[in-house]
């Protein structure tokens, strides 16, 4: 399941539904055989599915025709399990065949981007992530991150803890924050340097099926998916352990998504929702270490100003946040002691509506409620 211009996509074994409001549309791959999917990407009218054994599909007009696009690929390409786009070309995770892009605008063939991935178990990808300009891969069965920087020229390899079991899988990464998550068969793991460095998370048990997913202000997970129950915890980082939430009525299959205030987790019996409201919260008391002064005009038109000053030097993360749950916009930049650094809200691209500008620093995180009116 993502969600991708405020809507949700949910996959099932051979058709598309898609959410926008209350409804839910349903979209087959017309024209061709039932194909097992893998994996979604959407932009505009522009949809991929990513299929087993077949490559990718691409819908220009928002799933009413359909052409097979796998050109490019080659055989051990099992399977397309994830896909990002990063400047102009889209990149697809695949189980057997590593790394491979395709220009956004073109679709005329893909090819392979595994410059740094030496070994078999390297190229099985379970998952691809982008955060800031930086593109992440988990590999199957050895324990590894992988990580490439938008001008990198290979992939880094980064073990994730030295007292793993033989078989390690790990199959999401997400992020919160200035923190980038990892889970498999020993627990989760948090990288605070955008993984370089990672270490377990005390009080959590591990799963080779974890469920794992990014909210609004905090990031929820659960252990296992394939037995009777799961429970979900709520994750904040080192600072704050574990919170455990509410166990779901049946196992979970895939991975879920926070939209619109909702959490969407798809089960053996169907589409399990629960409002969620985790971005409903009053905005966070100055961290110390720096401050954030309050967006003026709020509400605003077409720009709304803020100011971050810092006490101490530190890396900082400045993100817009729908309701939903989606970055809409980010920013990192460094400040010494003593400086500011202003940040002018552009509401050109944004729709009307409510949203949270969350600044996280090495000190701590300032949230406040900001409105867009049109």
């Amino acid at each position: 399941m993502k969600v991708f211009e405020n809507k949700l996509y949910a996959l099932t074994d051979s058709v598309l539904y898609v959410k926008e409001g209350t409804e839910w549309r349903r979209i087959s791959i017309h024209g061709f055989s039932p194909q097992p999917l893998f994996s979604v990407y959407a932009e505009g009218s522009r949809i991929i599915l990513g299929t087993s054994n077949n490559g990718a599909f691409l819908s220009h007009d928002g799933g009413n025709s359909w052409s097979c696009f796998k050109t490019g690929l080659p055989d051990n390409a099992l399977a397309l399990t994830g896909f990002v786009k990063m400047d102009n070309y889209l990149y697809a995770a695949t189980g057997g065949g590593g790394v491979y892009r395709a220009h956004f605008a073109q679709f005329t063939t893909w090819e392979p981007f595994n410059a740094g991935l030496s070994s078999g178990l390297s190229y099985n990808i379970n998952s691809i992530y982008m955060e800031g300009e930086r593109l992440y891969i988990s590999s199957g069965g050895n324990g590894y991150i992988f990580y490439r920087d938008k001008e990198g020229q290979n992939w880094i390899p980064r073990f994730v803890a030295d007292n793993l079991p033989d078989i390690t899988v790990f199959p999401e990464i997400v992020s919160f924050g200035n923190l980038i998550f990892t889970a498999g068969s020993a627990g989760l793991y948090i990288s605070p340097d955008r993984g370089d460095t990672w270490q377990r998370i005390d009080g959590l048990s591990g799963s080779f099926n974890p469920v794992l997913m990014s909210t609004g202000d905090g990031l929820v997970y659960s252990p296992v998916r394939l037995t009777s129950t799961a429970s979900l915890y709520l994750v904040n980082g080192n600072a704050t352990p574990p919170k455990e939430l509410f166990s779901l009525p049946q196992y979970a299959v895939g991975n879920g998504v926070y939209y619109s205030g909702r959490m969407y987790i798809p089960t053996a019996i169907g589409l399990y929702s629960r409002e969620f409201q985790l971005t409903s919260i009053e905005p966070v008391n100055q961290p110390a270490g720096f401050s954030v002064l309050p967006v003026y005009p709020n509400p605003f038109n077409s720009s709304g100003m803020t100011v971050i000053r810092a006490e101490e030097a530190g890396e900082y993360k400045l993100e817009i946040i729908s309701l939903n749950g989606e970055v809409t916009k980010s920013e990192r930049f460094y400040l010494s002691k003593g400086s500011e650094y202003r940040y002018r809200i552009q509401g050109g691209n944004l729709s009307s509506g409510t949203y949270f500008l969350r600044v996280r620093g090495e000190f701590g995180m300032n949230l406040q409620k900001i409105v867009l009116l049109k």
